[in-house]
């Protein structure tokens, strides 16, 4: 039997691993960064880097902010 534990969303078709990406809170995403737990809430608010939602906690899965900085670096050098 598999440890993984998987999180199909209702609300789309995206599976989130668990196991395999740990959720990160705010102050680790501001930190790994070098940005304030403000401002990361902020982008999250926006929708400039993907969180996860769960009642009122907001945490981020490190694949997916790292995705998101990929293409805000790509569209930058434009």
């Amino acid at each position: 039997m598999s440890s993984h534990v998987t999180h199909q969303s209702p609300f789309n078709s995206q599976v989130i691993r668990l196991a395999d990406s740990p959720l990160r809170d705010a102050s680790y995403v501001a930190a790994r960064l070098g940005i304030s737990q403000k401002s990361v809430l902020q982008y999250a608010r926006e929708g400039r880097l993907p969180c996860i939602r769960i009642g009122k906690h907001v945490r981020f899965v490190l694949s997916d902010i790292e995705a998101a900085l990929g293409t805000m670096r790509s569209t930058a050098a434009r």
